[in-house]
């Protein structure tokens, strides 16, 4: 091409000027293949080479209503949108494939809307926006790569058993790795931004991080990380205006020293250093440095020693702590395995000080028995003795809620003796976020909570009090017998688990009445049997101040028949409790059934069908509550256009009323 491109320039300069601007134009109107083509051909170097030039054009209809009504009244809503879009996408390289290339893509959509509330009449609304992606890598055969993305998104979820919203996000992303074999690094930015729109806690958060690292081997056996991270957050409520800002610090030195000696036997130095700062509502540093040793005595026996030493320096005032631990572990005839350790712990606080010492042993026996069963059983035992001198009655706990896709919904929170009067639940983890929709059902040893609505999001954090005695010197025992036997080649099996401990008190009072005897019992079958899984599991939780024993049923079949496939899904949990612990009175109860099944198969030539259904009860001593949930997809090609149809509906009621949401999507695509 470029002796052609040559020829044609010779012939023009024969020509006037007149002539030469009539000859020259056909070149710049070919100018971007004569780019595309060139930076095909090897080793040529181009400034801006372009492949894979692809267009779309798409319009899409959305619908949505809601309809409630409780006691407080009757609701509803509905909007319908329509879009029109198009977009562009192409590969682009510059000067040459090695030293930048990626991808770039755009799109542009109009969008109309109409709204309708019964409590604030109808509106309607045009918008545009444009979403775009660039992704690319410089000097990818380089020893110092740096990649590079940028993007923004619509997107419309719809959770089961809930009503859809939008997302739209924005990301930038920015990495940088040097490649050596000496002192390797990486230097990673990045930028988030997301913003909900339908839930029913509709958020806008924003994150930015930078993260640095740097790595060195010293042949086999050390290995150095040296991690330097800061970030920055922010999280804001949009119905109340509420935000939480805070930023983050981190960096960590860890160095890890592996070898074996003459005899094959390995050892094994594990170092760390961290340290956390955090800024914001709930300001405090963490530092923590530690160490453990891994050590081959011989063959079948192995010992280990760790150390640790922490400070924490936060909202709750100062603390110290300090402990080292080790063990001494031995197998016998691949089949019998023993242990014994031992822990001191000090800890020092603004209020006094706790100290820990224990010891523990246990035996293990795998075997594997002949039918392809294997048997497992152990036992172990722990004995501590805890002298606390410390003022306060009552201490500060945190901890991360994890909840499930369906609500109302029953979480237990992990602390013990909390008093259920200060448990707070919030939306961040800076706790300046409040989620007041939820009740305390049971307390004692373990407390329960009822979630009853989605707060819009899969983590909650909770803050609470819990009780101790300050002045006490106490010896716990503890003791744990476990089993398990697979059988059948694999297909069933059976377990059981059984703690309990007893604690004395040696020295001092305990007017909080924390110190008691607790029992755990945990007992399970499980069948794995194409295309059947089930389970049966039983636990009891028993102590002085509560009596909490939950039955939980588990089945799951998938049937394929060629392209076709069916997957259902059932679980069931069933919790009973006494009312006043385990002193009596009036029994209470709750149970939750959860059923889904999904169904798949292709139509007609390139389309493809989905059938969902789903139904969760949520029953009680006190309240029942039921949901269904129904979703038809349609998804299919014919040439280059594509055709999306998506449909949901949900149906919810209970003894205080009922609701009812439902959503259609039709999309068309064509490409070109």
């Amino acid at each position: 091409m470029g002796k052609s491109v040559a020829s044609h320039i010779e012939r023009v300069g024969c020509l006037g000027k007149r002539g030469m601007r009539r000859a020259l134009r056909p070149l710049f109107l070919a100018a971007p293949l004569l780019t595309a083509a060139a930076s095909a051909q090897a080793g040529q170097y181009t400034l801006l080479g372009l492949r894979d030039f692809r267009q779309n054009v798409a319009a899409s209809y959305n619908y949505y209503e809601s309809v409630s009504s409780h006691k407080a009244g009757r609701i509803s809503s509905s909007m319908q949108g329509l879009t029109e879009s198009y977009g562009v996408g192409v590969g682009y390289s510059i000067l040459h494939p090695s030293i930048l290339k990626g991808e770039a893509q755009v799109e542009i959509a109009a969008e109309q809307e109409a709204d309708h509330d019964n409590t604030k009449g109808g509106s309607s609304s045009n918008d545009k926006r444009i979403e775009y992606g660039i992704k690319g890598i410089f000097l990818s055969r380089g020893y110092s790569p740096v990649s590079f993305s940028s993007s923004s998104a619509t997107i419309t979820a719809r959770p089961q058993f809930s009503n859809s919203y939008r997302v739209e996000t924005a990301n930038q992303n920015l990495i940088w790795n040097l490649k050596n074999r000496t002192l390797p690094a990486s230097l990673s930015l990045s930028k988030v931004s997301s913003v909900t729109d339908g839930r029913q806690s509709d958020t806008s958060t924003q994150s930015q991080t930078v993260q640095i690292a740097f790595g060195h081997d010293a042949g086999s056996v050390s290995h150095t990380t040296f991690s330097l991270g800061m970030s920055s957050h922010r999280m804001t409520l949009l119905q109340t205006g509420l935000s939480e800002d805070y930023r983050e610090a981190s960096s960590e030195l860890t160095n890890l020293l592996s070898w074996y000696d003459e005899r094959a036997l390995r050892r094994t130095v594990d170092t760390r250093f961290v340290i956390e700062q955090r800024s914001g509502r709930n300001a405090g540093t963490h530092q923590s440095v530690g160490s453990n040793v891994q050590w081959q005595l011989g063959k079948a026996l192995s010992a280990s020693l760790s150390g640790s030493k922490n400070r924490n320096d936060d909202s709750n005032g100062t603390s110290d702590s300090q402990g080292i631990a080790g063990s001494l572990s031995h197998k016998f005839l691949q089949a019998i395995y023993t242990n014994l350790g031992g822990s001191f712990t000090k800890g020092d606080f603004s209020d006094g000080s706790d100290t820990t010492r224990s010891s523990n042993a246990g035996v293990r026996y795998d075997n594997e028995l002949p039918g392809h069963t294997l048997l497992s059983l152990g036992y172990n035992y722990n004995y501590s003795i805890q002298d606390r001198e410390r003022t306060a009655l009552r201490l500060n706990g945190y901890e991360t809620v994890t909840l499930e896709p369906v609500f109302p919904q029953y979480a237990t929170l992990s602390g013990t003796n909390i008093d259920t009067s200060t448990v707070q639940l919030y939306l961040d983890p800076g706790r300046s976020l409040p989620f007041t929709d939820f009740t305390v059902v049971d307390s004692g040893f373990a407390t329960r909570l009822m979630i009853n609505s989605n707060p819009g999001a899969s983590l909650l954090y909770a803050a609470y009090s819990y009780r101790q005695s300050p002045r006490v010197k106490f010896a716990t025992t503890a003791q744990n017998v476990s089993g398990r036997l697979l059988f059948l080649g694999g297909r069933h099996s059976v377990h059981a688990d059984y703690n309990w401990s007893g604690q004395e008190i040696m020295g001092g009072s305990d007017p909080s009445a924390t110190l008691a005897g607790s029992s755990q019992l945990r007992v399970g079958w499980e069948m794995k049997a194409h295309p059947h899984t089930a389970s049966v599991n039983y636990s009891a939780i028993k102590s002085s101040s509560q009596d909490l024993q939950n039955v939980d049923l588990n089945w799951t079949h998938v049937y394929q028949s060629g392209p076709a496939r069916l997957s259902t899904h059932a679980s069931d949990r069933y919790s009973w409790y006494p009312e006043t612990g385990s002193g009596g009175g009036k029994q209470r109860w709750d149970n939750s059934l959860l059923v889904s099944s999904t169904y798949s198969r292709p139509l007609i030539r390139n389309f493809k069908g989905s059938l969902k259904l789903g139904y969760f009860n949520l029953t009680s001593d006190s309240a029942n509550s039921n949901m269904i949930n129904t979703e038809v997809g349609l998804d299919g090609r014919y040439g280059k256009t594509s055709v999306t149809l998506e449909s949901s509906f949900n149906l919810g009621f209970s003894s205080s009323g009922y609701s009812r949401n439902q959503s259609v999507m039709m999309k068309i695509r064509r490409m070109f």
